[in-house]
This record gives C-alpha cells, structure tokens and sequence, in this order.
C-alpha cells in the first residue's frame, strides 16, 4: 500500500511538471485556450515585475506576447525584459513535492533572453478539472547567484523535464520518475 502512495504521490508531481513546462511552451502561450484551460479560475501570479495577475490578465498578456504586441514591461514574469522581443523560456533547477493529496509546490529557475527569475508554482488537482496552476510567483535573480546548494538537474524546456531527485517517500523528482 505504501509503495501505490509513493507511486500516486509521483504522478501528481509529474502532471504538475508537465502542466508548468506547458505553460512555457510558446504553442501554448500563443492560445487562450489553452492557457486557460492550465489556469485555476482563481490563479493569482505575483510576477517578476512586481505585478499582481490574474487568469484572465495572463491570457490576456501571453496573447500579446504571442502576436509580438507585448508593450513595456513584457507579459507575465516580464522575463523579455522592457520592451524586448520574446525568446524561448528554459528551466532549471526544477524541483516538485507533494504538499498534500492533489497539491504540489513546484521551484524552478526560468531564463529567457539572458534573464533569470526564480519560480515557485503552486499546483491543485480538481476532480472534473484536472491539474491547474493556482499560484505562482517570480522572483528576478542575478545571472552569478548560485541559489540554494541542491544537486544538479539538467535544463528542462517544454518539450522535456528535469528536475532534482527523489525524496525518501518519492514524491520528489524528475518528470519521468526517475533519477538524472
């Protein structure tokens, strides 16, 4: 019983890594509707800007974004940078744990176009919704911080995921389940 917990604890994590590197993905930004379906009806974002967002804010912003029209400042997390085009997001240093039965606390490490912002994301699990992200907050970060000491991940970006290893009860870890 103790190992199907661990195991159930795993995928909630996973589809919570899947969901944010979604999020990332320039396809996915690009579409309201797909943004929305991610995003809990109560989402709130405290971004890297110091900007507080809501669902329909972002959606609003990513379409923005997406069309090349973002103004100063950029979109969500402005990791454009003031009036910068936008690049492709990476992440690193992505962790996910298991807070709850159907809640996960994702950090990560996001950089687009030179700029770094730490992340922490809060995932929830709705029956009839699936996985939506609830929270989420963007720090901007020095390029030469090291951050936390934790061991090394390697970068993940939309189309695959890293993250750090398992914890004891293995609610920790990469995408897949398994050790980098």
């Amino acid at each position: 019983m103790r190992e199907g917990m661990r195991e159930r604890g795993r995928e909630q994590v996973r589809a919570a890594v899947e969901g944010e590197l979604r999020l990332l993905d320039p396809a996915v930004r690009a579409s309201a509707r797909l943004v929305r379906e991610l995003l809990d009806p109560e989402f709130t974002e405290f971004g890297a800007s110091g900007r507080c967002w809501d669902r329909d804010s972002v959606t609003a912003a990513l379409a923005l974004e997406s069309s090349g029209e973002a103004g100063p400042g950029g979109g969500p997390g402005d990791e454009a940078g003031p009036g910068g085009p936008a690049g492709p997001i990476t992440a690193t240093e992505l962790v996910g744990t298991l807070l709850a039965p159907d809640i996960v606390h994702l950090t990560y490490v996001s950089e687009r176009n030179g700029r770094r912002v730490r992340r922490s994301s809060l995932w929830r699990h709705r029956t009839g919704a699936g996985w939506r992200l609830y929270f989420h907050q963007g720090t901007p970060t020095d390029p030469a911080d090291p951050g936390p000491a934790r061991p090394a991940a390697a970068p993940a970006t939309a189309a695959g995921a890293a993250a750090g290893p398992p914890t004891a009860d293995g609610t920790r870890g990469t995408a897949d389940g398994t050790t980098p």
